[in-house]
């Protein structure tokens, strides 16, 4: 700078202090950026090395639980977890240099939380399980193909022939009654008949008049009322000309009943016409019989005075003697009149019982015998339950153990444990070899239900296929049952399927018997036998030619139930039986596909529910390789598919302090260094 003598005044220094100025504002900024981030680049790494630690922490399922079943699952309640997951996050956080710590994080281990969520006991958890692991498995279902198989029999048809056959019986039964009646009627006109008198025509008359009301009622009643139900649900499994001929035999049986009742109605209007001319011819002549009789009487009586006045006059009285031989002559000729009367009325009275005892329907009577099953059938069932029941109880002998079962307290959707089965075949389904036909029509009744429910269970899956299939084929694929071939090691050597189908009575109470192996794939064994006598019957009944409905219902039941037993007996030697006899022969189902049947019908929570159940049961009695001792604290409920981790960082800054930011933000600070609050929610 120029001074006014034009000499030049240095000012040294200036210049040093307005950059220091400078300098340190920019110093200062750069190091809040520096700060802020480390801060940002801190919060990354802390995000990414939560996600890592938790999935590594997952990475430790249960390899029993996986390899046996595909069931990830992770022990969240054992202590170490939380060890691994802060070993897992020192090791994340942990910089590749030592001596150079741009980021310098650190955790504590009191700032760590891990839990596990949705355990598998909780039945979303465990079917999500379940889904993802079929997702990987073959694209072609056998339950698929199943359910094709029972869509393409039409069962819906079956179920409405059923219907309409009972409706025809009740018609038919009506029939039958009115015929008994009227055969109830003439059988006690015949035996009054046998000790009647005069006297009793009239009531006879009478008997003769009601029997002809109710004979009316039969050949006037509705023919194609009661055959119009036999037309209906028949097209699709009767040919054309095997339609006919059955329609033809039903309306030929109808038309018999009819026609004999319709021809025996002129020969009792005669009958009680005979009946009246009888009365009109007899009732004079008995009126003049008991006239006669009284005159017997009084001459008798005139007689004996007679006999009397002569014991005490003249033997040579000829006037009382003549008398006495003229009251003798008038005895005699009453007498005679007597004997003629007496013989007209004997004539006329057993003419009209030879009349009479030709009236008779007892030919169209229902035959009671022929619904029968003969008696060496019903010993050839008795001996194959036997046979059936040795070869099971010897190869199943197992028995659940209560304290490796889960209560049903444990279970998170404990509301489904009702504690009764309405999917469990019905007790009436049943045959005897005696069976009347009020039982007949009530094993009918359960047939149609389940075969109902069966429909129904078709119906329910087709709306959500995909599910309730692999849900289905992971059971069998899992699992195992009294035909299965492969060899699992698991508690239960065979009938495991049977378990999930039938479960035991720890819903109700635990009772050592009911929980053992036998019983409960005998239980089942049993439940199949239910349902092949069902498809039998019902195809035997569709397909029977037996006329008369009463007796048909009966003789399908019979084949139905020695169709089912046999159907038993190649099951469990593990041929393919077919699914309907008579109306799909070439379709076949083997012991398998009826589990698979009687699975389609229970509730998809109760097959997962006794899923788990044998699940924690078979890995209990697994030895452990670290400690060489079976697992027997193995808990189900234990194991999470989800967990929820959380974590509090705490990073150091360089500058932000010496500008006491802290103080603006306390809650984002601790002694000076900045925290970060992570969570994660990540399952499998």
């Amino acid at each position: 700078m120029y001074q006014r003598d034009g000499s030049i005044r240095r000012e040294k220094g200036a210049i040093t202090v307005f950059l220091a100025l400078i300098f340190m504002s920019l110093i200062i900024f750069a190091g809040t950026v520096i700060d802020i981030v480390r801060i940002t680049a801190a919060d990354r790494r802390v995000q990414s090395a939560l996600n890592t630690s938790a999935r590594s922490v997952l990475a430790g399922y249960d390899s029993e639980l996986m390899g046996s079943y595909g069931i990830y699952g992770v022990n969240a309640a054992e202590g170490n977890v939380k060890e691994d997951f802060y070993r897992y996050m020192s090791v994340n956080l942990k910089e590749r240099h030592k001596d150079i710590k741009f980021i310098d994080i650190s955790i504590d281990y009191e700032d760590i939380e891990i839990q596990g969520m949705e355990n598998l006991l909780k039945h979303e958890a465990f079917k999500l399980q379940v889904q993802e692991y079929m997702k990987y498995r073959t694209a072609i279902s056998s339950a698929d193909s199943l359910i094709e198989q029972l869509q393409s029999i039409k069962l819906n048809k079956g179920i409405e022939f059923a219907k309409s056959e009972k409706i025809t019986r009740d018609k038919a039964s009506e029939l039958r009654a009115k015929v008994n009646e009227v055969n109830t009627r003439l059988a006690g006109i015949k035996k009054k008949l046998k000790n009647s008198s005069v006297k009793k025509l009239e009531e006879i008359r009478d008997e003769l008049s009601e029997a002809l009301e109710i004979n009316s009622l039969i050949y006037n009643g509705n023919k194609g009322g009661l055959l119009a139900d036999y037309i209906q649900s028949r097209d699709d499994t009767n040919t054309k000309a095997e339609e006919g001929q059955f329609i033809g035999n039903q309306s030929r049986e109808f038309d018999s009943i009819k026609e004999n009742s319709e021809n025996l109605t002129p020969g009792i209007q005669m009958y009680i016409e005979e009946i009246d001319k009888t009365l009109l011819l007899v009732k004079p002549l008995q009126k003049e019989l008991e006239l006669m009789e009284g005159k017997l009487e009084s001459l008798k009586d005139e007689l004996n005075e007679l006999k009397e006045k002569l014991s005490g006059v003249q033997e040579d009285d000829a006037d009382i003697a003549d008398e006495i031989d003229e009251t003798r002559e008038d005895i005699d000729k009453v007498k005679d009149k007597i004997r003629q009367l007496e013989s007209e009325v004997d004539e006329k009275m057993s003419d009209l019982k030879i009349k009479l005892g030709r009236i008779s329907l007892e030919g169209y009577s229902l035959k009671e015998e022929a619904a029968q099953l003969p008696d060496k059938k019903a010993e050839e069932m008795k001996s194959f339950i036997s046979k059936t029941k040795e070869e099971i109880e010897e190869a199943l002998f197992r028995r659940l153990e209560k304290d490796w079962l889960i209560g049903p307290e444990e279970f998170e959707d404990s509301s489904l444990i009702t504690g009764e089965n309405p999917d469990e075949m019905d007790e009436s389904i049943y045959f005897s070899s005696s069976m009347q036909e009020e039982e007949a029509e009530r094993s009918n009744d359960a047939i149609i239900k389940t075969l109902e429910r069966l429909v129904k269970a078709i119906e329910d899956v087709a709306s959500n296929a995909l599910e309730k299939v692999n849900t289905i084929e992971y059971v069998m694929d899992k699992y195992t049952f009294l035909t299965s071939k492969t060899e699992r090691g698991h508690y239960f050597r065979k009938g495991e399927v049977e378990y999930i189908i039938s479960g035991s009575d720890i819903e109700e109470g635990y009772s050592p018997i009911k929980n053992t192996e036998y019983y409960i794939v005998t239980k089942v064994l049993l439940q199949v036998w239910a349902l092949r006598f069902a498809l039998d019957t019902i195809d035997a009944f569709i397909r029977s030619t037996v006329v008369f409905p009463p007796q048909r219902l009966a003789f399908a039941l019979a084949e139905g139930a020695l169709d089912s037993s046999l159907d038993i007996f190649n099951l469990l030697n593990g041929e393919p039986v077919p699914i309907c006899p008579k109306s799909f022969p070439a379709v076949k189902l083997k012991y398998s596909d009826h589990l698979k049947i009687l699975l389609l019908m229970k509730p998809e929570e109760e097959i997962l529910r006794r899923a788990r159940q044998l699940i924690q049961v078979n890995i209990k009695q697994v030895v452990d390789a670290n400690t060489g001792l079976p697992r027997s604290d193995f808990r189900l409920g234990d194991y999470s598919t989800v967990i929820s981790a959380s974590v509090k960082a705490k990073v150091n800054l360089f500058f932000l302090p010496l500008l006491k930011v802290d103080r603006l933000l306390p809650g984002s600070f601790e002694n000076g260094r900045y925290l970060i609050r992570k969570q994660i929610y990540v399952g499998y």
